[in-house]
């Protein structure tokens, strides 16, 4: 059984962008905007508690399509669930 499918956003235009394996300086960039990059060090260890992808060291850094799978998981979008 396929997953449902989410609509196409400008979000997904900009992590489209990104190298399949992004540095977390980008990761952060992305998910918290230009202020609030600096906090993504801290945050990092704590999601990856709850499932985030942790940095593949072979390859420098996380494959973005599992952070993006992350939280859509955790906000129920693309499971058609309700968050976790």
């Amino acid at each position: 059984m396929s997953r449902p499918r989410r609509i196409p956003t400008a979000r997904d235009e900009a992590f489209d962008l990104l190298p399949l394996f992004a540095a977390d300086e980008t990761i952060g960039a992305m998910l918290l905007g230009p202020k609030r990059m600096r906090e993504w060090p801290q945050i990092a260890p704590l999601l990856e508690a709850r499932g985030l992808p942790k940095v593949d060291q072979m390859m420098g850094g996380r494959y973005v399509p599992a952070v993006i799978d992350f939280f859509d998981r955790q906000y129920g979008l693309n499971h058609g669930g309700l968050p976790h």
